[in-house]
């Protein structure tokens, strides 16, 4: 049988093609569904995650509603900072391009129907802006309301403006540096867990963290300047209300497409072989439970969602959009798909509690450096990350990020003190906030610890720590990004630097 085929939905010419006019109308019926039926809108979105006063508000559930008892079922099971991540979002993809294939065949349109993915780092003409068809609110007869578009897109600039001007913020190569699918910061796929909804002390994967967190905050963001609610915030900004908007699963998709990218272009590169991964989750804990095109639920596991092959569908197009930059593995860790390298040691911190990250718009923090521990002066002659990796890499890591909502991320710098006022400075990746409301929540599922961050910064800190300054610390700038919100109402509990080995 052969293989359906994902294809980039900026690769047509016609910005309203057939495949879109297809998911249009199937969306718009599935949004006619009750909410206890597993094929309906409302019931697939809260599969990812449902907060009842944020619907309510937006329309998506009636005052008085009845909720089924579904939230330790098949609700509320998004896997975010968890080697989970990737395969559970394949499967909850697959399930709902079923549904949305089966809806579009009883509506007598093609059988060979498949999800369309946006690739958004490609440097084709307009491809990072927001696809023409979910920009309208009505269809071309000015009266039928498009079902693909929603108001609660902000963007940035909080104006609806949805485009990605700074490519940097959703570069791949962080994510592609990795050789790793999971390690002791994050790796590329995210850490070991059980079945896990997002958070804790654990750094979030370098796929998750960019481009795929970026982009969900990049899309929604704020309407309001000032810690808003969650009401205010776009649909994409949080894991409760992100797959109520239908750009959520052409973004979805995509890194879906990347999962299959990071494989494909080195050998070395390996999915996790434990079987507490492959056949996850493990025996004890909740299971992944998607719906069928007829209603049903099937409990899946990891080694049934492995490949898109299995599933019957391939990408267009999964050649390295990054031949120059390679990833790195450890001396074993390749032929296990595991780190195994010696634990990440710290060698810098921050020598005070909790801290702001800043004021409106920005801010800074010191690093005091431990030269006894500090990466030796011979590793110092390279400012740049080799190929053999045979300098210590190094990571800058956030513990516990809280922050009211408002500010959709932040962007990171690295450089000497004696940098402050306009020298040279190193820009070493964006931070999203994309989940910190429940992270930040003392009654919430994971106490109120907040995210955890890592940043690579091994060129950056090279280069720094080269330059004619005080060889014993190091400046950590912090931005905001967009126009709403205030640095002031994000907190770090740590903010530090380590070198692997």
């Amino acid at each position: 049988m052969a293989l359906r085929v994902r294809r980039d939905v900026w690769s047509s010419d016609d910005p309203w093609g057939d495949t879109l006019q297809w998911y249009e109308r199937a969306v718009a019926k599935l949004k006619t569904l009750p909410l206890d039926d597993p094929r309906s809108w409302r019931y697939l979105a809260a599969m990812h995650g449902i907060d009842s006063a944020t619907w309510q508000i937006h329309g998506y559930l009636k005052e008085g509603e009845k909720l089924p008892d579904l939230m330790e079922t098949s609700w509320m099971q998004c896997q975010h900072t968890s080697w989970y991540f990737l395969p559970w979002h394949r499967g909850y993809l697959a399930s709902f391009e079923a549904i949305i294939r089966e809806t579009i065949v009883a509506e007598g349109g093609p059988s060979e129907w498949t999800l369309p993915y946006w690739n958004y780092n490609s440097s084709a003409t307009d491809a990072k802006k927001l696809p023409v068809a979910f920009r309208s609110k009505f269809l071309s007869d000015g009266v039928t309301p498009n079902s693909l578009y929603v108001p609660q897109r902000y963007g940035v600039q909080s104006d609806g403006t949805i485009e990605f001007m700074e490519p940097r913020r959703i570069s791949l190569e962080s994510a592609f540096r990795q050789g790793e699918f999971t390690a002791d910061l994050g790796g590329f796929g995210g850490p070991d867990t059980g079945f896990f909804w997002g958070a804790g002390n654990k750094a979030v994967g370098a796929l998750e963290d960019t481009p795929h967190g970026i982009v969900h905050v990049l899309i929604g963001s704020a309407a309001v300047d000032e810690d808003p609610d969650l009401s205010q915030m776009g649909l994409m900004s949080h894991p409760r209300t992100a797959a109520l908007d239908p750009i959520f699963w052409l973004h979805h998709a995509n890194i879906d497409r990347l999962w299959d990218v990071w494989l494909n272009r080195d050998a070395d590169n390996v999915n996790p072989t434990e079987s507490r991964w492959v056949d996850g989750p493990p025996q004890h804990d909740r299971k992944f439970m998607f719906p069928t095109p007829s209603g049903s639920l099937k409990e899946v596991k990891v080694s049934q969602i492995l490949s898109a092959e299995q599933l019957g569908y391939e990408y267009d197009d999964i050649t390295d959009p990054l031949p120059d930059v390679k990833s790195i593995h450890s001396p074993k860790g390749a032929a296990l798909g595991v780190e195994i390298m010696a634990e990440p040691s710290e060698f810098a911190s921050n020598e005070t509690g909790r801290i702001r990250l800043g004021g409106a718009d920005s801010g800074e923090v010191r690093l005091r450096v431990d030269m006894q521990s500090a990466p030796d002066a011979a590793a110092l002659e390279s400012a740049a990350l080799t190929e053999s990796a045979s300098v210590p890499r190094v990571y800058l890591t956030l513990d516990g990020i809280r922050a009211s909502l408002g500010v959709p991320a932040f962007d990171v710098y690295v450089a000497a003190p004696a940098a402050a006022g306009g020298a040279v400075e190193h820009y070493v990746g964006t931070v999203s906030l994309f989940g910190v409301q429940d992270a930040s929540d003392p009654e919430g599922l994971h106490g109120g610890g907040g995210l955890r961050q890592a940043l690579e910064v091994t060129d950056a800190y090279y280069a720094v720590r080269g330059d004619d300054a005080a060889k014993d610390e190091v400046t950590v700038r912090f931005r905001k990004v967009g126009k709403k919100g205030s640095l002031a109402n994000v907190s770090v509990g740590k903010v530090s630097l380590l070198k692997n080995p």
